[in-house]
Order: C-alpha cells, then structure tokens, then sequence
C-alpha cells in the first residue's frame, strides 16, 4: 500500500486510473486514506436475508447509521473545542 495521507483534498485525484477490472487486485492502486480521514466498517445482522426479502433500504440505513453517529461526535466535540 502506498503512503498518500498527507492531503484530503487532492486524494482523489492522485489516485491511479485503471482501465481493467483486474485493477482491483493490484496492490499497486491502494493507497492510504489522509490523515484527517476515519473509516466506519458496518456488519448489520441478518442483512442478507433482509435485502432478499425487500428490505435493502433498511439494511443502508442501518448500515450508514455508524458512519452518521462518528460524524456527529466529531462534529460535537469540535465545538466544544471551540468554546
């Protein structure tokens, strides 16, 4: 894995653009995150057979609700700081 964590903002457009799908396995395309980045990993229980059974809206609510709780603490907490 390559080490680009330095800028949020250019991240995107450093990264290497590969015409094959194969290109997903070369280790040569990943890249760390910057720094100022976090990563929220969801596993929602019995999401399979909920997304069979219709309820894919479901499961990405619950999916993205992690993601939106860290947001929101960070966002609190820097407004604290700010105080």
């Amino acid at each position: 894995m390559k080490d680009r964590s330095d800028s949020s903002e250019s991240f995107y457009s450093n990264l290497p653009i590969f015409l094959d799908f194969m290109g997903v396995a070369d280790e040569n395309n990943f890249h760390d995150v910057p720094d100022d980045w976090l990563i929220v990993v969801a596993d929602v229980k019995g999401s399979t057979s909920a997304i069979e059974s219709g309820r894919y809206k479901d499961v990405n609510i619950l999916g993205a609700s992690g993601g939106y709780a860290l947001a929101s603490r960070q966002l609190k907490n820097q407004a604290l700081e700010r105080r």
